[in-house]
Order: structure tokens, then C-alpha cells, then sequence
């Protein structure tokens, strides 16, 4: 793992180049994208619902 001056970290890179980059396989239990604080627009979700690497898109 690395943490860039600018607090950019990567896993699996020592060069990430936005907030977090991650080289490699990713578990994740819940992922959340935003275009704004307030604007979730790409969920993804680990559960009963939805099959392990299921997304769906979502304006609300």
C-alpha cells in the first residue's frame, strides 16, 4: 500500500493516480459512486438482492 504526498492511495501500485486505485481483485461488501456529495449514481452491492459484481444505476 502507498500513500502519495497528495493522499492519492494505491493498492497493489505505488504510483495511484486518483483518490483510491486498487491493482488487482477488489472484495467489497457495499461500493458507492457520486458525481456530487449528494448524487449517487452507479451502486453496487453484496447481498441477498444482487449476485457478487452486480451493479445497477440509480438517479435517487
Amino acid at each position: 500500500m502507498r500513500i502519495t504526498a497528495n493522499g492519492n492511495v494505491g493498492i497493489g501500485t505505488t504510483t495511484p493516480n486518483s483518490k483510491l486505485q486498487v491493482a488487482g481483485t477488489l472484495s467489497a461488501i457495499n461500493l458507492q459512486s457520486a458525481l456530487g456529495s449528494s448524487t449517487p449514481v452507479i451502486y453496487g452491492s453484496i447481498s441477498n438482492e444482487f449476485q457478487p459484481g452486480s451493479f445497477y444505476k440509480s438517479r435517487s
